[in-house]
């Protein structure tokens, strides 16, 4: 057994989480963590999980220690110590870069970063936008891991994820599409985005994902039935089974991806830029352009919609090229980079702790 693997050690995670600054950081760190936890490893939280009721869920659901952020870099530094930390993995735009310095006096620390946030302090740097395997390496010695074989996902997302590459099928019945704008929706354009569907399709079934609408508030046909499902951990199945799903190109896009999904993107805020271009580039989605350009031309957004749902050759090819292109083990692949540089642990203490 390495004496610098995982195993007995504690892994302290620091991330936030709202409906304005969305989930994402702290669900690749909960990805990360079960990893972590599956190699025997202590997960902690560090985290202030703001209005995200579900993702406090999803921490209690997995038993995992949520503390308070300390004020300041080196409160931070000496709250790693105080847990008894090994390693330390931070996700965030908004820290400021004195908080990963002073956490590396302590610890490595692996650090999620892209380019709305530029490289950061730290031992080992993910960047899991799509192409950002082409982008020039960062200064500094850390090890850095670029593009979607480091896609960070949670272990629902990989047992949805089929062992085949999926074909779609034949519609011979409503059309099952999901539209879902990640783990919030700080702009609150769902219900919009939910009638541009409706509009444009006059045979569907469509599930949307969100808390701030409501099914009564939508107009539908005879042959329209929609449903609106508030963040749940059935989403992984909802994305593997839909004919189509209608997505933001944020950290849902590689769940997507996954599972071997079709789908329809949209770029919402700023930083989805990057990705979106490299995934309608790698043809793994179908682009619908900005959200400004789905709600000034509404039509136009909506044929496309439902252009992929009368073409299921071309889903299949989406699907297909989405499941390769996202194998599921890229946060094995971090963690793996970020054990090697644990601190070994005395050969005494492992014996005495098993």
């Amino acid at each position: 057994m390495s004496l610098t693997d995982l195993r007995h050690r504690v892994v302290v995670f620091r991330a936030d989480a709202s409906t304005g600054g969305g989930a994402g950081h702290v669900v690749r760190c909960l990805s990360l963590a079960e990893e972590v936890a599956a190699r025997g490893a202590e997960a902690v939280f560090v985290a202030d999980l703001g209005d995200v009721d579900w993702l406090r869920a999803e921490l209690r659901e997995r038993e995992l220690a949520v503390h308070a952020p300390p004020s300041g870099p080196e409160a931070f530094a000496d709250q790693l110590t105080w847990l008894g930390a090994a390693a330390a993995v931070i996700d965030s735009y908004h820290l400021e870069p004195d908080l990963y310095r002073a956490a590396r006096e302590v610890v490595p620390v692996l650090a999620s970063y892209d380019r709305y946030s530029g490289p950061l302090p730290a031992d080992v740097l993910v960047d899991q936008t799509f192409g950002a395997h082409r982008d020039p390496l960062p200064p500094g010695g850390a090890v850095v891991l670029r593009g979607p074989d480091y896609v960070l996902l949670r272990d629902r997302i990989r047992a949805a994820r089929p062992a085949l590459p999926p074909r779609a099928r034949e519609l011979g019945e409503p059309p099952r599409v999901l539209l879902v704008l990640g783990g919030t929706d700080a702009l609150d354009v769902t219900g919009d985005l939910a009638r541009i569907v409706l509009a444009s399709c006059p045979s569907i079934r469509l599930s949307v994902i969100g808390r701030g609408v409501r099914a009564e508030e939508f107009d539908v046909g005879p042959d329209q039935a929609v449903e609106v499902v508030p963040p749940t951990p059935d989403l992984p199945r909802l994305m593997a089974e839909a004919d189509l799903v209608v997505s933001a190109a944020g950290t849902t896009l590689g769940e997507l991806c996954c599972v071997g999904a079709a789908v329809a993107a949209l770029w919402v805020v700023d930083n989805q830029l990057p990705v979106y271009e490299h995934a309608v580039a790698a043809g793994c989605v179908h682009g619908l352009g900005s959200l400004t350009d789905v709600l000034g031309d509404p039509g136009a957004a909506g044929a496309s919609v439902r252009e992929l749902l009368e073409n299921p050759e071309r889903r299949s090819e989406l699907a297909q090229t989405a499941w390769r292109l996202v194998d599921g083990h890229g946060r094995s692949r971090a963690v793996d980079a970020l054990e090697s540089l644990l601190v070994p642990v005395d050969r005494r203490t492992r014996t005495a702790g098993g």
